[in-house]
């Protein structure tokens, strides 16, 4: 008999229609993607799959022992981990993740992932991209600390994650980020100050954390490449609006919740190279 030779499979869309076991997923020896987002299949026995390049198991109520029983054919293949809410995965768990020495793409955010978890996953030298926001324990002071060892690392996301203006020094040190995205956080004037060394930066968030125009001054000299700013709900007024309307390579611009006025408002119109702008909520 044929083995079947699926290339991506929806594993909680099949469960209503048979009862999936993990004697029949051995058979899926070709698989290369497997989605079990919100189930209660865990990846527990996973080595068979040796072609697995893409693993998703967000809100699936995993916990580092799950992580721990990735076998070493998955180890060497895997691309993609997207683990994001599973408050159960912690430092454990990222040290259980740190021989994944393929991986460029890993989610953990809504996770428990404190500095010992980040000097685990500074490890994973190949990583490009790094999603650890909302974590509950939070990332300040020294705990970004380790992020400048990942040097093939373009895309940060650690919002929501007590970042402040120690943990932007860090971040400032990983020179080749393109994307960054730290809002909701307490970076204040002084940590922006400690990002102007990202000069390659492409998109950039930097939303409710507290930067006033003092700090936006240095937006059009420190990044010239960047093409998309989100820095709503901060305190920049109509000097902070002319300092972003000198930046006119910006495509995309989120600016609302701030305190521009109406000539501030009338300032950004200049950017009319803008092909996407949030007003709705700016005061007049």
């Amino acid at each position: 008999m044929c083995r079947p030779t699926f290339h991506g499979c929806e594993l909680q869309t099949l469960l209503p229609l048979l009862t999936i076991c993990w004697k029949l997923a051995a058979g899926l020896v070709n698989l290369r993607k497997l989605n079990l987002n919100d189930s209660w299949l865990t990846p527990a026995n996973l080595a068979h799959f040796s072609r697995l390049t893409y693993l998703s198991a967000a809100s699936s109520q995993l916990d580092n022992q799950a992580l721990a029983q990735l076998g070493p054919a998955v180890r060497l293949s895997l691309h993609e981990l997207h683990l994001a809410d599973n408050p159960a995965i912690d430092a454990q768990g990222a040290r259980h993740l740190s021989s994944l020495q393929a991986l460029t793409l890993l989610d953990l955010s809504g996770c428990a992932i404190n500095s010992d978890g980040v000097e685990a996953l500074a490890r994973v030298s190949s990583l490009a991209v790094l999603e650890i926001q909302n974590s509950s324990c939070g990332l300040d002071g020294d705990a970004l600390a380790p992020l400048s060892q990942l040097t093939n690392l373009h895309s940060l996301n650690v919002s929501c994650d007590d970042v402040d203006s120690g943990g932007a020094l860090h971040i400032g040190k990983c020179t080749q980020l393109q994307r960054l995205t730290i809002g909701y956080n307490q970076i204040g004037d002084e940590g922006l100050l400690n990002l102007l060394t990202l000069a390659r930066l492409q998109n950039l968030d930097l939303s409710c954390n507290c930067i006033s125009s003092d700090g936006a001054y240095h937006l059009p000299r420190a990044f010239r490449c960047l093409t998309s700013l989100e820095i709503h709900t901060n305190n920049l007024g109509i000097a902070g609006a002319s300092f972003v309307a000198q930046m006119t390579q910006l495509r995309h611009l989120q600016m609302h919740d701030n305190p521009l006025g109406a000539e501030g408002v009338q300032v950004l119109r200049t950017l009319r190279q803008l092909t996407n702008l949030n007003p709705l909520h700016m005061p007049s």
